[in-house]
């Protein structure tokens, strides 16, 4: 501290250097004092909750972290959480919003659904196992029937079979967290782009309609939802890898590729892999648009310039 202060005439606490040896023993001394004087006091309560769709958002984000980082612990930890998540708060037939002390409850509202969708759908994008695309589609079609709105487009946040409000209100603007209507805009392109279910990718063109206004008069606040629609402008590609995707998730993985979807794992459930198959035994490439593909390649430098990432 000085007597002109570092701020407005004012002192901000700060280090100035390096602490020596004897001013490092007494703040050790010091904090355990402390903690042991503050160890009396009544802890602060601490909300213990599991919410659905803040889980949903950590699923896409350690998905995506394994992908790029290749951390097999970062993968654990994805597929422990959406177990839990399909096994705790999940029936079969809709999403509950909260879990806690071995009981899940509240309805789910869009946000649950879209945030865990994302988070399903980047986990098969990381693991190429069908089970958690099978299990994105179903809690995507639970949605599209209970929040859709017919008349106007959009979802709702609350489901048709929720307790009656005075109003059922819709959200567009991305906050600190993405809006429900914007994951479900862009994750619905995107399954659209797997799976060939052009009812995802007109769901998804009419929250954009939905939103146009809105969008026009402030921009800045609906980054998510400018991520789905660039997606939709694209133009967009998907990748089908028939026989194993080894050889080239490292040039998928290493970049940002935001236009483009990948699908991996023989499984003639996903439209993108029918037909697709390996070439004299090797495991093959093809990039599509709109579902009609080059000639596939069996090599990464191949890949780069189909990419055009060389």
């Amino acid at each position: 501290m000085t007597d002109h202060g570092n701020w407005e005439h004012t002192n901000i606490l700060h280090v100035a250097r390096d602490a020596d040896d004897q001013l490092e023993s007494k703040v050790e001394s010091a904090k355990k004092k402390l903690y042991a004087a503050r160890e009396k006091r009544i802890r602060p309560g601490r909300d213990e909750k599991v919410l659905t769709d803040w889980n949903g958002l950590m699923l896409r984000a350690f998905a995506e972290a394994a992908s790029c980082f290749d951390r097999a612990d970062y993968r654990a930890i994805a597929e422990a959480n959406a177990d839990f998540i399909l096994q705790t708060l999940w029936d079969g037939t809709r999403l509950l919003h909260s879990y806690k002390d071995g009981r899940a409850r509240f309805n789910g509202y869009l946000d649950d659904y879209a945030n865990m969708m994302d988070g399903l759908f980047a986990l098969y994008q990381l693991t190429f196992d069908y089970k958690w695309l099978d299990a994105a589609i179903r809690i995507s079609d639970r949605m599209i029937e209970q929040f859709w709105d017919d008349k106007n487009g959009g979802f709702y946040f609350t489901a048709s079979d929720h307790e009656r409000l005075l109003t059922r209100t819709k959200d567009f603007f991305d906050n600190a967290t993405p809006s429900g209507n914007s994951v479900a805009a862009d994750v619905l392109l995107r399954m659209a782009a797997v799976l060939d279910r052009q009812d995802y990718r007109k769901k998804a063109e009419d929250v954009f309609l939905a939103t146009a206004g809105l969008l026009k008069q402030y921009a800045s606040g609906f980054g998510r939802m400018l991520s789905g629609f660039d997606f939709f402008i694209g133009p967009s590609k998907e990748v089908a890898l028939a026989g194993s995707p080894d050889l080239f998730l490292p040039i998928l993985r290493k970049r940002y590729l935001p236009r483009i979807v990948v699908a991996a794992g023989g499984d003639d459930r996903i439209t993108l892999l029918r037909d697709r198959r390996t070439l004299d035994g090797k495991p093959a490439a093809y990039l599509c648009e709109n579902f009609t593909c080059r000639q596939p390649v069996t090599d990464t430098a191949s890949l780069e310039q189909l990419l055009g990432t060389r």
